[in-house]
């Protein structure tokens, strides 16, 4: 979850951007293989 009420009140569009790029850079992440719906928890 994103957190943008900073001081500000919201996020400066070039901070915003910097961080989207960190996150695209960074290393992809890897999720569970999960089998069928029945192996969700609500």
């Amino acid at each position: 979850m994103l957190v943008n009420n900073f001081l500000g009140g919201r996020y400066d569009d070039r901070e915003l951007e910097e961080y989207t790029k960190a996150l695209w850079n960074s290393a992809p992440i890897t999720l569970p293989k999960l089998l069928g719906k029945g192996d969700y928890k609500a």
